[in-house]
Formats: structure tokens, sequence, C-alpha cells
């Protein structure tokens, strides 16, 4: 239960308003807080121990919306945002320093319950993540680190990868000690801004001749796709203090694209309820945006005598990369930000990302630059000074 202003709620979809201390001391009314879309409904009455939307990056922290006061804080950068299947927006990490941090919680450990559920939308930007293991993944959620221990963890493949496991998304359980982990997978052929709803079930409970000490289970979209026992490497789950962390798990890979709507559970998730949620976001009358946009560039290209200032504008609200050295601009190419100043001959690049993932083309434009150099010396300044019909210098 949550109780703001003198009201008492059972979760943060129900609350409109705050009121909070400003710096002077007095108080102040906070906008109303968007929670209640119909997707959030759909996961807060399952009864999550947390739930984040994964959609306020501005203000540096976000909200538990199960009303448990699991709140994660931005860290390495304020990410962009991307737009999910239902029409919301939710963070885009960069893929090399950004990601949310959960304080350690024993909820948030499986051998509370004996179970935990994990799911998370995910869209990855890039299908070879510059930032990866050895083997060549990355993780984009989980938790467990090497200083306070290993619990478990999501994973995306490269798909170019030592392994050969291109672009296989698993769920993995470990001992505190870390090494090898019992994991489920998925291995099928994935595109860049593709959506794909994630589901964990972590069961230590649940025991039987074929899962002796129980299993570990992942859905893809709503459907089930793998289930492995947990003593495939006598795995047996304990709570650390290692913080559950979003878009890495412990800074030595980083998730490149979106993630939004992590949701933990201390039960096993039905598969009824499982492909509820998937068909909540899906099946949305939200109309999905797959028109890439386009950027336009003012002046346009041409031969200018003197240096020109640029500015490129994109069809929709968009992320728009550039280069001036006539390269293909990429998503790690400068941000435009205000004009391109341009006083040499230069082929310009540029391109534009809505929020909804669609990549525009890539445009360029030249400018040439021929700046007049004066070659007036000091007599033939007097002598233009006093207006003659013909004046031949007699030099060329």
């Amino acid at each position: 239960m949550i109780t703001v202003n003198g009201n008492t709620a059972n979760n943060w979809a129900s609350i409109s308003e705050i009121n909070v201390k400003t710096l002077g001391g007095t108080t102040a009314t906070t906008s109303t807080i968007a929670t209640t879309s119909s997707y959030n409904q759909v996961i807060l009455n399952d009864h999550p121990i947390m739930f984040l939307a994964m959609d306020t990056p501005s203000t540096g922290t976000q909200l538990d919306l199960s009303g448990n006061g699991h709140n994660g804080v931005y860290k390495g950068g304020t990410p962009l945002l991307a737009q999910l299947p239902n029409g919301e927006n939710i963070v885009d990490f960069d893929g090399a320093t950004q990601y949310v941090s959960v304080p350690s919680s024993p909820a948030l450990s499986v051998p509370t319950t004996g179970i935990i559920t994990i799911e998370s939308w995910i869209r990855p930007d890039t299908l070879q993540f510059p930032y990866y293991t050895a083997e060549g993944y990355v993780y984009f959620l989980g938790k467990g680190d090497p200083t306070n221990g290993y619990e478990y963890a999501n994973r995306m493949y490269s798909l170019d990868n030592t392994a050969n496991r291109p672009n296989r998304i698993s769920d993995y359980a470990w001992n505190t000690s870390g090494g090898l982990g019992s994991g489920a997978y998925f291995q099928d052929n994935v595109q860049v801004s593709q959506w794909i709803h994630v589901t964990d079930v972590i069961d230590m409970r649940d025991t039987s001749s074929t899962y002796p000490t129980g299993y570990i289970s992942i859905y893809k979209n709503g459907v089930l796709r793998g289930t492995v026992p947990l003593d495939q490497y006598n795995v047996i789950p304990q709570a650390t203090s290692a913080p559950f962390n979003i878009g890495t798990r412990d800074g030595n890979s980083w998730f490149e694209g979106a993630i939004g709507k992590v949701a933990v559970y201390n039960y096993a998730l039905s598969a009824s309820q499982i492909s509820n949620h998937y068909a909540a976001m899906t099946t949305s009358s939200t109309t999905i945006d797959t028109t890439p946009p386009t950027v336009s560039a003012s002046p346009v290209s041409g031969i200018y005598t003197s240096a020109q200032s640029i500015t490129l504008t994109a069809s929709e609200p968009s992320t728009i990369y550039y280069t001036k050295d006539g390269s293909t601009p990429t998503i790690s190419s400068p941000v435009y930000s205000s004009p391109v100043s341009i006083s040499t001959t230069t082929t310009l690049k540029f391109f534009a990302k809505d929020t909804a993932g669609n990549f525009g083309n890539v445009v360029s434009a030249s400018y040439t630059i021929n700046i007049p150099t004066s070659t007036t010396n000091s007599y033939t300044q007097t002598i233009l000074n006093d207006g003659p019909v013909m004046f031949l210098a007699m030099d060329t």
C-alpha cells in the first residue's frame, strides 16, 4: 500500500499527483504521472513485486509502479526514447554506458519465495554489439557481479560470435560463485528494431523426477520456448547483495537498444498470463509507426562564395546523425543539435532515426566553398578610388 497526499492506494497507477518540497521549502504539486496505460494495468493486475515502465529517463529515476519501492536510478547518461508496439515511449540505451540500477532486495532473489518470474520487452538497435563478453554476448538485465556474487540474468548473443549462437537469447541462473549456469534459450532470426517479449521463470519449488531441484524456462512473445533443470550444472540459486541492473548486468557488456516494461513476480506466471501480457501490447488499437523519417538540408547543395551554416530538419521527431568527412554516418556518428558550420568544400551526409526505431535513408549534400581572395594592393586601390573608366594593371 502507498500513502500519498493523505490518500492510500495499492500501486502508483492509482496516484495522480504528488506533493513535493521545493528547494525553498514550499510545497509544489507535480504533474500527473502517466502510469495508467492499458498495458500497465494488465501487468499490475497480476501483482508484480517490481514494475519499471522504463519511461522517465529525464528525471534520473524510474519509479516502481508496483508500489513496493524498488525504484531504479539511471546511470551513465540519459537514454533516448523508443516507441513500443502500443505507441508508448520507453528508453533506448546507447550500448556503451547507459543503464538502470535497482538496489538489491531479498524480494528480487529466487530463494525468498522459491520462484521468480522476470519479463521485459527488448528491441536491439544492432545485431553486432560493440561492447560484449569474450564469447560475443551481452547481458540486457540481471542480478550478479564479481564482487557480490551471481544470481540470474538475460543475455543476447551478437550475430557473429565464437560460440556459434547467432543472436541467441537466453536466461541463466548461477550459483553465487558464477561459472557454468543452467540456461534456457531460443535462437531465431532477429531483425534490427524488432520488438521481442522475453519472459523467464526460475522455480525451485515445483520439483519432479525430471526437475529434481526445479527448472528454468524462457518464453518468447507469449510462447514457451525452452525449459531445463536447475541441476543441469548443480545450480542452487542463492540471494546476493548485487543490484538488479537493466541495460547491463555488471558493466562488462552493454545492450544497445530499447528495453521497457520490466516486471518481476514472486510466483510463476502461467502460460495464459504471459500470453495475455504479449497480447495486451501487440493488439493495441494504436497505429504502429513504420514510416522512416526524412531529413532536408538548408541551404541545399551548391557552390557558395562564403562559409555556410547548414540546418538539418527531420520530417518527424527524430535523432539526426551526420558526418562531414564524406563517410557514411551511423548511430555512433555525431548527433545533430545545432546548425553545421561549413567553411571549406565539404560532403555532408546525414540520416534520421525516429522514436519508433525507423531508420531513414542516408542523404548526401555537397557544398563547394569558393571564397574570393583579395589581390588589391595599395597603389591599385588609390587608382580605383578615383573612379577610372578603365584600369589594366598589366600583371597577368
